[in-house]
């Protein structure tokens, strides 16, 4: 894959309780995969937990919209 750029649409923080989050952003993402070039819509989806003053990702969801 060959990223050109991207674009970003929109971002959201989602909260769960005091210490756990997801924060959402969606881009328009100029690339180039397996020869193929396109704008892709793509979602990722940060799942973040708060310990002692640090936010950590615990995990991360991608997929198109």
């Amino acid at each position: 894959m060959n990223y050109f750029s991207s674009t970003e649409e929109n971002v959201e923080v989602q909260m769960k309780n005091d210490h756990q989050a997801d924060l959402i952003g969606q881009s328009r993402v100029d690339a180039s995969i397996h020869g193929g070039r396109n704008i892709w819509p793509l979602k990722l989806t940060l799942h973040v937990e708060k310990f002692a003053d640090d936010w950590k990702i615990m995990n991360i969801d991608a997929a198109m919209y």
